[in-house]
């Protein structure tokens, strides 16, 4: 059996679209999993879940099954490790039935489709991680709102959520699949010390893993490592650049020594540039280095793109690492374009990272009014433009700094999928 086991936000045209283009592509999937935000929040997210759900099951041959998630998005650590551990929940019965999983980052919230891509390097039954790219993602008159679809009649709700597969372009996300995956999970969640595998896990590592793998549920903390050299940050850029800045703002407080930021991001983009030379303005004004590498790309739509993306985040890895005052690099997997941060945890574990971090703002209802007062200071006095973006003013309890271990392999100890 096939199954697609893909996370929902806004988007369940794109889900319905995922599901016909794997089909077109010879990869029918005989059952989908949707995980799904069940808050009063988001509860138009429950309604696009129970519309996508009534119309895949009139296509497939086994009825959908829904996962609710008791947040909007995760914001915190503990909510990370949350969803981890209920995706791994559901990869764990089709890994012991020999079933073929693929993972589907294209129509959910940015925080999970970050993390999506995590679990799989620890699963043999995992044969892809894939992002869609809709052609028409800019064009208004392709878009329809879970509202708009709730509102519509039968036939014309059931056109919409059968999307046509040659509207999408399917991309293949890269992992690294550990060859002894299964016997390294349940190390990482055993409670009683057992053999070590034959490959360097660091104690945050371990606890991190643990708290997704392990039998006594989330675990909050995390061990202390000393990390005393200077960082610098490596970001990929989306269409927010003061993801960036936040990053660098909560590694300062929490006691890193950050001395400067790369920003890896799609050249071609002009808005995504437009925020790169607003970066550059930014960091010159608070007195952080910054450099930028901007890419012949303006998505991750394809698999050059994906090979450009990979090349860019290699050449701003060796950059930092060749600088006179040999700082560490750290790569931050938020901020950039959706499957950015699938393929950032990818090129993390070939070079052996010992720092990833992702960041997000903890109420989604904050961070739309704080991305909303950015934008309309942009034109202002770039200092205050700075304080705003560097988080001088504002409390950073509204922030979360999360710590994704990357767990670094010998090259004997992959299996490349």
């Amino acid at each position: 059996m096939r199954v697609l086991i893909a996370n929902l936000g806004e988007s369940p045209i794109v889900v319905a679209g995922l599901v016909n283009v794997l089909q077109h592509a010879g990869q029918p999937v005989d059952r989908v999993e949707i995980l799904y935000p069940s808050v009063e929040s988001e509860r138009w997210i429950g309604v696009g879940y129970d519309l996508l759900c009534a119309e895949l099951n009139k296509r497939l041959p086994a009825p959908v099954i829904g996962v609710p998630l008791p947040f909007a998005d995760a914001c915190t650590r503990d909510d990370c490790l949350l969803f981890l551990r209920t995706l791994c929940d559901r990869i764990d019965p089709y890994e012991q039935a020999g079933d073929e999983v693929l993972l589907g980052i294209a129509g959910g919230r940015k925080h999970t489709s970050a993390l999506m891509a995590l679990p799989a390097q620890f699963y043999r039954c995992v044969r892809g991680v894939y992002h869609l790219h809709d052609q028409h993602e800019q064009s208004a008159a392709w878009q329809r709102s879970i509202e708009a679809l709730d509102g519509m009649r039968g036939p014309e709700r059931a056109n919409w959520l059968n999307p046509s597969a040659d509207r999408f372009t399917l991309v293949s996300l890269p992992f690294h699949r550990i060859a002894d995956g299964p016997a390294l999970r349940r190390w990482l969640g055993a409670s009683s010390a057992e053999s070590a595998p034959p490959i360097t896990i660091s104690p945050r590592a371990r606890a991190f893993y643990g708290a997704i793998f392990g039998p006594g549920g989330i675990r909050a903390d995390e061990p202390a490592e000393e990390r005393g050299s200077p960082i610098e940050l490596i970001a990929p850029l989306g269409e927010s650049p003061m993801v960036a800045t936040q990053a660098v703002a909560l590694l300062r407080a929490a006691g890193r020594n950050v001395s400067g930021l790369r920003t890896v991001y799609p050249g071609q983009s002009g808005v995504v540039a437009g925020g790169a030379e607003l970066l550059k303005a930014i960091c010159r004004r608070a007195g952080l280095a910054y450099h930028a590498h901007p890419l012949a790309i303006a998505d991750l739509d394809s698999a050059e793109a994906i090979r450009i993306f990979q090349a860019g985040l290699r050449e701003a890895i060796g950059a930092a690492r060749a600088m006179e005052n040999q700082p560490t690099p750290a790569l931050l997997i938020s901020g950039g374009r959706k499957g950015m941060a699938a393929v950032g945890l990818y090129v993390a574990q070939a070079e052996a990272l010992g720092e990833v971090y992702h960041t997000t703002i903890t109420d989604p209802g904050i961070e739309a009014a704080l991305l909303t007062r950015v934008e309309k200071e942009r034109g202002g006095p770039l200092g205050q433009l700075a304080r705003l973006m560097f988080l001088d003013e504002l409390e950073h309890a509204m922030f979360a700094l999360i710590d994704v271990p990357v767990v670094a392999l010998r090259a004997s100890s992959l299996a490349h999928r």
